[in-house]
């Protein structure tokens, strides 16, 4: 029997195609040349809500980059700061108010909302920073994508080749609901890890959707499972809560367990015997901090009065890349010169040296690690 339709549904998804069909075709015919001077930057963050945290660090990383820079930028800069509350549809609300305004560059996070209009950035055609972990950021011939963050692909490889060095046969792997977690620790890892070795045995278990309820039901079947190597896949609340509850059952020995990039965000909230010997994949500029790199997080906890997070230092060199843009560019200059610009930026960031691959990835020094008494400490030589 065929569902019955919802024409409400159709119409609202076609004028949202139209509308913003027209504003790109608006944006493409109908910039002035003073317009064209000022160089506008539009965000469509999550600002408020339960994953501030991540939109506040990007927009004080990005902010904190223009202040610092702002003497030496060849040109004049404009924020457009719009909040999508962790939201596809008020993402696509930001979106269409943004676009007719003419944004010279847009970036987005997080991944929900970016997949939300992803598609409509690349009719545009300006450039999109994304904060998404996929392994992938440009689908379908788009090169208009970058992405100056931490990329799960980047994770699972540590991982995979940590696991095999500890000749782990038994390993359970924790993974939220989310596509690319799944695409990575339920798919990717899993089946790496069968092929390397045929006899091992995994045990997926998936948090429950938005929250840490029936957590402790998950620690007792891995409990029962009786891992040589559990990965830990999570947002923070869950992963934090996992990781307390296995150490206080005892299921596992130490440097035995895997954390994904969120639990960095917890270090200094979380007791040292919980996070001690946690094995963590993390940015070099967290496990080897020159002088550059002190003072930097010195003057960011004197302007937020918080400790600054990766987050906020990829964003912050996300603003370099911009400001180092404008200087090679000939301003005015089209989206394309932009995006030519971007990938060959070569300069020196907070988070080490700035350079994209190919598919408009960051090429971002990664170590191995584990954690000592709230310290990120390098178990392995670094990889690229």
């Amino acid at each position: 029997m065929l569902k019955k339709i919802n024409w409400k549904s159709v119409v609202v998804c076609g004028l949202t195609v139209l509308i913003i069909a027209f504003i790109a075709h608006y944006n493409l015919t109908n910039h002035t040349p003073d317009d064209k001077k000022v160089v506008r930057i539009a965000a469509n963050f999550p600002l408020t809500g339960e994953v501030a945290i991540y939109g506040k660090s990007f927009q004080n990383g990005l902010l904190m980059s223009y202040e610092d820079n702002k003497n030496q930028i060849a040109g004049m800069v404009e924020f457009d700061w719009g909040d999508n509350q962790f939201s596809s549809m008020s993402t696509i609300s930001v979106l269409q108010k943004q676009l007719f305004k003419n944004p010279t560059i847009y970036t987005s996070a997080l991944k929900p909302q970016t997949d939300a209009v992803s598609s409509q950035i690349s009719e545009v055609g300006i450039p999109h920073f994304v904060w998404i972990p996929d392994r992938k950021i440009n689908q379908n011939q788009k090169h208009n994508n970058f992405r100056t963050w931490v990329n799960l692909q980047n994770e699972a490889d540590y991982f995979v080749n940590y696991v095999m060095k500890l000749k782990a046969d038994k390993v359970v792997i924790f993974h939220t609901t989310t596509a690319a977690s799944h695409e990575i620790y339920k798919h990717y890892i899993s089946e790496q890890l069968k092929q390397k070795n045929n006899d091992i045995q995994i045990l997926l278990l998936e948090f429950p959707a938005g929250g840490v309820s029936d957590i402790r039901t998950l620690v007792q079947k891995a409990e029962q499972f009786k891992p040589e190597a559990i990965i830990i896949n999570g947002f923070i609340q869950q992963m934090t809560s996992v990781v307390q509850l296995l150490k206080s059952y005892d299921v596992i020995e130490n440097n035995r367990i895997l954390a994904s990039f969120d639990i960095l965000d917890a270090l200094d909230s979380i007791e040292h015997s919980v996070s001690n010997d946690l094995i963590v994949v993390a940015p070099q500029y967290m496990v080897h901090s020159t002088d550059k790199e002190l003072e930097w997080a010195k003057r960011y906890r004197s302007l937020y009065k918080e400790e600054p997070n990766y987050h906020a230092a990829f964003a912050y060199d996300m603003g370099l890349v911009i400001w180092d843009s404008m200087k090679r560019l000939n301003l005015p200059a089209t989206s394309e010169q932009w995006i030519k610009a971007i990938q060959e930026t070569d300069i020196e960031g907070i988070t080490g040296r700035i350079t994209f691959d190919k598919k408009g990835d960051i090429q971002t020094k990664m170590y191995l690690s584990t954690i000592k008494d709230g310290k990120i400490v390098p178990v392995e030589s670094e990889q690229e």
